[in-house]
């Protein structure tokens, strides 16, 4: 299965992030930028959740979400054909987990208006 942006129908995004100050700038940024925020959820089983309320056009997910990864979660969007993007402090554990399905890895801090430019417009 593929997990490729297409920027035309990107409007609305699922933000799962489990620092708050992280997560309100991104939601920040990404409202001032016009995308609706479809939920910000700060751990997977809330993630989860929200993904069967709905479906986003695109999900930015944190890859360590405390004690746990947003792997099942990513496995959810794939299998829905929506995608999706991990941002993480810890790249090396997502280069390394082979469970993780491929998609583009974004470094914190994060570069919202980056991310935007290349992933969202």
């Amino acid at each position: 299965m593929s997990n490729t942006i297409s920027s035309t129908t990107v409007r609305s995004v699922l933000i799962v992030e489990d620092e708050p100050i992280i997560a309100m700038d991104m939601e920040m940024t990404l409202e001032a930028e016009g995308f609706d925020i479809f939920g910000l959820a700060t751990n997977l089983e809330h993630g989860l959740q929200l993904l069967k309320s709905g479906t986003p056009d695109v999900a930015i997910l944190d890859y360590n979400l405390g004690s746990e990864t947003s792997v099942p979660l990513a496995r959810a969007l794939l299998e829905r054909k929506i995608p999706f993007i991990y941002i993480t402090g810890r790249e090396l554990d997502l280069a390394s987990d082979g469970d993780a399905p491929e998609a583009p890895i974004i470094s914190k801090p994060v570069d919202m208006e980056a991310v935007i430019s290349k992933y969202l417009s």
